[in-house]
């Protein structure tokens, strides 16, 4: 019966000890003063930052759950917000057993109206960083902690905001229209799923992630899967994610496909429209500092892309080295591809686009350096002109573009040279040699209706511009260009008659009675000075019949054409204009120049008339043996002479200036000059 009695009393006592122990637990975790007081000791602790909270209420229906409102986490002494993250309501549902003992363990976290301020530094601090404890003044030292002690199964979010403030000082905002992480025990087996708009375009980001305990630890990483769908395109990542918030290691492999970017484009505040599908791909790696991009394929409209890039961080400066293989590009539709807007058509007369050129994309791209290696199969430009098996080696470092050298097949002959762009100053120069192309090609390719065949030619030019638009560059155009045109023929009957009556009024006299001008030649040397080149004999022009010599200026800037010269019959007899009145003036509009007698040569026209008169034509006839009897100067030689020397093979230009010494300019050797 003692025995009994003793038991009841113990019993009674433990229980009077589990409800007190119970009582004072109980009252020390809705003890709201305390429990604010233990969060803001553990949010210094943690992550040196200073918490806020409203109010703080804990109840029981139907699971304990701490209820709070007005909270608030501030931000770093450097940013722009006071807070980096605010919210209106978080409940907190704790596990009951655990809460008994004194410990707090959290099953489910929901988040009501808030919002996450994150900043980009223009010195490379990122504010969701967390300065290292031990350092006293390292904000740029930044970690995160880890996940794996805090024991949490299921995070909701709704009616959030998300801010970005990136270098340049400028704010993007992202609502979060719902947000939610289920997770196992310890962070394992974790599925997400974000849904996100900004100004009613939609985003929805889902994945699985097998473990995410490690989260924000330097260099830590998760096998699994996350899919980003805006609108009609999406984003496919899988294998090793990076968990760090630096990005400094991952694995995975990545996809695109998107039907319309313009969903993906509003989301990102990007003006812009793109009419075709998109389909990329590409193997990413990043180990520390580096970054390498391989199997790249990218299928935008017609336009397909291949290649491989590797990407350093030295400093704050991504610096990259890439290679890129494309093939067929028509310019033209892949910037409509790209969304660009159509390009308005020239006015009938001009011979530049005066639209802005894409120099402010150079300027942006001066925070990376790197090189870019291209092989295009082929590609069709703007004006029409193609080009085959273009090369070229390039380098971008402070908004400036060096094109170390270019190669390409190009009118049935070839291209090379080097330039420099510089977005800043919207300069460029350019060192240019064309070999072997021909001129009927270009007409043909740039669709003009030019009845010629031939005209293999040579170029050379060194120049430099500076403007907004092609319309500014030329008009700007500074140095020497050189043109070497061999052999044609011009199917015009109108230019066959008045090349007759220039150089012989009756046609059995005429050096030629055909429907054709033959070409033997054109040699231009122009040394433009702010888009006008002038000088005396800048260009020549011979035919089987006549040849032409010209002085004067060519105008980029007004596009038009102020040249005189004096045209000769080649060899024999002729009787034509060019008798009386050798000087020919050639001036206007590029698009539509007048060809006439120059005016200041009338009064020996007249003298010249007068003479045919009173000595019945023995004067007429006597000049003309005369002038037949000594070959002029190749004019084509003759124009090319002030061009700089080259060691270049020659051409059919200098095939007609052999037959006779007697035919070389003046001063010059009769050992053919090298060009």
């Amino acid at each position: 019966m003692m025995k009994s009695r003793k038991i009841a009393l113990w019993s009674i006592a433990a229980v009077t000890s589990v409800f007190v122990l119970g009582a004072l637990t109980l009252h020390a975790l809705t003890d709201s003063d305390h429990l604010k007081q233990m969060a803001r000791d553990h949010v210094r602790k943690v992550w040196l930052r200073e918490l806020t909270v409203g109010k703080l209420s804990l109840s029981f229906t139907p699971m304990p759950e701490y209820h709070a409102t007005d909270v608030s986490v501030s931000n770093l002494a450097w940013a722009h917000d006071k807070a980096i993250f605010e919210a209106k309501e978080i409940n907190v549902r704790v596990a009951i057993l655990p809460l008994l003992t004194g410990r707090i363990v959290i099953g489910r976290l929901s988040v009501d109206d808030f919002k996450i301020h994150l900043q980009d530094a223009s010195d490379g601090r990122k504010n969701w960083g967390t300065p290292a404890p031990s350092a006293s003044s390292s904000e740029d030292t930044a970690t995160c902690p880890s996940l794996a002690a805090v024991r949490l199964n299921a995070i909701t979010l709704r009616k959030g905001m998300i801010s970005f403030r990136n270098r340049s000082d400028e704010d993007t905002i992202w609502l979060v229209d719902s947000a939610r992480l289920d997770a196992h025990a310890g962070w394992r087996g974790v599925t997400l799923d974000f849904r996100l708009s900004r100004d009613g375009h939609i985003v929805q980001v889902q994945g699985k992630l097998d473990d995410v305990s490690r989260l924000g630890v330097k260099d830590t990483t998760s096998s699994g899967s996350l899919r980003v769908q805006a609108g009609a395109a999406s984003l496919a990542m899988t294998g090793q994610l990076p968990l760090d918030p630096a990005l400094q290691r991952y694995k995975f492999s990545a996809a695109i496909e998107a039907g319309s970017l313009d969903d993906a484009f509003a989301f990102l505040g990007i003006v812009r429209r793109s009419p075709v599908a998109l389909v990329a791909s590409a193997n990413l790696l990043a180990a520390g500092a580096t970054i390498d991009a391989n199997d790249l394929q990218l299928q935008l409209g017609k336009l397909h892309l291949t290649g491989d890039a590797r990407i350093t961080r030295r400093g704050n400066l991504p610096v990259f080295d890439a290679r890129l293989h494309a093939g067929h590009i028509d310019w033209v539709q892949a910037l409509l591809d790209a969304g660009e807007p159509p390009l308005p058509p020239k006015p009938p007369d001009a011979l530049f686009h005066d639209n802005p050129l894409p120099w402010p994309l150079l300027v942006a791209a001066a925070g990376v350096e790197g090189t870019l290696r291209a092989n295009i199969q082929s590609l069709k430009m703007r004006s029409g002109i193609e080009l085959a098996d273009v090369t070229g080696d390039m380098k971008f470092a402070g908004g400036r573009l060096n094109i170390n050298s270019f190669d390409a097949k190009l009118l049935a002959g070839s291209a090379s040279g080097s330039a420099v762009l510089d977005g800043h100053q919207r300069s460029a120069r350019i060192d240019l040699h064309l070999k072997d192309t021909l001129l009927d090609t270009w007409f043909s390719q740039t669709q003009k209706n030019v009845p010629l065949v031939g005209g293999r030619m040579q170029v050379h030019a060194i120049v430099t511009a500076n403007g907004k638009s092609m319309k500014e560059l030329a008009a700007s155009l500074t140095g020497p260009v050189t043109l070497d045109i061999g052999t044609a023929t011009l199917h015009s009957k109108k230019l066959s008659d008045a090349e007759t009556l220039l150089t012989g009024l009756t046609p059995f006299l005429s050096a030629k009675g055909t429907d054709q001008v033959d070409l033997s030649c054109i040699g231009a040397h122009l040394p433009f000075e702010r888009g006008i080149a002038r000088g005396d004999n800048i260009i020549g022009i011979r035919s089987e019949a006549s040849q032409l010599l010209t002085s004067g200026s060519m105008d980029l800037r007004q596009e038009s054409i102020d040249l005189h010269g004096s045209i000769r019959v080649r060899s024999g007899i002729a009787l034509g204009v060019s008798t009386f009145a050798n000087k020919v003036k050639i001036e206007g509009k590029r698009s539509a120049p007048s060809v006439g007698l120059d005016k200041a040569g009338a009064p020996g026209v007249i003298t010249r008339i007068a003479a045919v008169i009173f000595t019945g034509g023995a004067s007429i006839i006597g000049t003309t043996l005369w002038d037949g009897a000594r070959a002029a100067p190749n004019p084509c030689l003759v124009a090319l002479a002030a061009a700089p020397m080259e060691p270049k093979q020659t051409t059919q230009s200098d095939q007609p200036a052999r037959k006779s010494g007697s035919e070389q300019p003046a001063g010059a050797s009769k050992t053919p000059r090298p060009r």
